[in-house]
């Protein structure tokens, strides 16, 4: 029997990274060639220390990102790869870095939120964001407000730096997940690149639906950009169902259409259109894998395996009446097939 693994390879939207195997009959496909991962410019950018007290002196592991002994604080800087666990309570130079962060006070220095990668620490005279010192700030009252926000006495922070339109004391996250934000003024959206100021929105009304997604008395948005033409009546996020996850699924809807990542899906039907399990999701007429039709789909027979299922010698997760389907991360630029065949 002639079947098929097609890896299908989005290009489109926001979310080019994912791609997926189906396996059906009569058809084929080339497997993906994984792109290698690029160093990061935190990596390249640190330098590392040659000082003789780390290790010694009390040298003790405070997060993934930071360190101190008794006289100064480290950042920690993964050589190779992203870090999945605690260096030891050592010097470990064949995986880590130790750079020293200037001007910092190792006998006062303290991490400010308890999870692994907490960005915010302080000492007795300053606070820090990814391991660097934040000029001005004051270190005795600096706080971690999470989501890459802090304040202190004088001003408040995002990912390190001063945000000078905010009102100190009317300022407030809106959620403990998304990087939302009002004051009396105005109202805030924060990524990798800093703090914007959402032109326009009404901070007494804004509300947050995820991470991604809000709206106010007048209008919706995709993180600080207004959705031209979503109904503010009925629009709703789409959540996924199986994972419960609190992490965006990146699919919305309201009355009229299908939204992913705040992108009108033209062809989705509306009425019809449920969110199976990220980034499966279907309507009356096909399945779709992130924002993309799957070609020859059966939305009336699909299936999603939670926790997947074994299939001649392979793991899948899902199918329907003519196909059984599975996630991979293929390459990120080129996406080829390869023909197969089954007996």
């Amino acid at each position: 029997m002639k079947t098929r693994e097609v890896v299908i390879g989005l290009t489109t939207g926001l979310w080019p990274l994912f791609g997926m195997y189906a396996l059906c009959a009569g058809c084929s496909s080339e497997p993906a060639v994984q792109a290698e991962r690029e160093t990061s410019p935190m990596e390249k950018n640190a330098s590392i220390s040659e000082s003789k007290n780390a290790g010694q002196n009390g040298f003790e592991v405070l997060n993934q990102l930071y360190a101190r002994d008794a006289k100064t604080a480290y950042a920690i800087r993964g050589k190779s790869q992203m870090m999945h666990e605690l260096p030891s309570d050592r010097r470990d130079l064949d995986n880590y870095e130790y750079p020293v962060i200037a001007g910092s006070d190792g006998p006062t220095f303290e991490v400010l939120n308890l999870a692994p990668y907490a960005h915010h620490a302080r000492d007795r005279r300053y606070g820090y964001f990814w391991g660097e010192r934040i000029e001005g700030s004051d270190g005795p009252t600096f706080t971690d407000l999470g989501g890459n926000f802090a304040r202190d006495a004088h001003a408040i922070y995002y990912r390190g730096h001063k945000v000078e339109e905010a009102d100190m004391e009317s300022f407030r996250r809106l959620d403990d997940f998304s990087t939302f934000a009002v004051d009396k003024n105005h109202t805030y959206h924060g990524d990798l690149h800093g703090l914007i100021l959402i032109e326009n929105a009404d901070p007494k009304t804004f509300r947050v639906l995820d991470e991604l997604y809000a709206v106010d008395r007048a209008a919706v948005y995709r993180e600080d950009k207004i959705i031209r033409g979503a109904d503010l009546e009925t629009f709703e996020v789409l959540q996924d169902r199986f994972t419960h996850s609190m992490h965006y699924s990146g699919y919305a809807r309201d009355k009229n259409r299908v939204y992913y990542y705040g992108e009108v899906m033209p062809e989705a039907h509306s009425p019809s259109f449920v969110l199976v399990a990220s980034p499966f999701s279907k309507d009356r007429r096909t399945v779709y894998f992130h924002n993309q039709k799957i070609p020859g789909s059966d939305p009336a027979t699909f299936e999603y395996f939670r926790d997947g299922r074994e299939d001649r010698g392979k793991h899948w997760d899902a199918k329907d009446k003519g196909h059984w389907y599975r996630n991979v991360v293929p390459n990120l630029e080129t996406m080829k097939t390869r023909s197969t065949r089954r007996r």
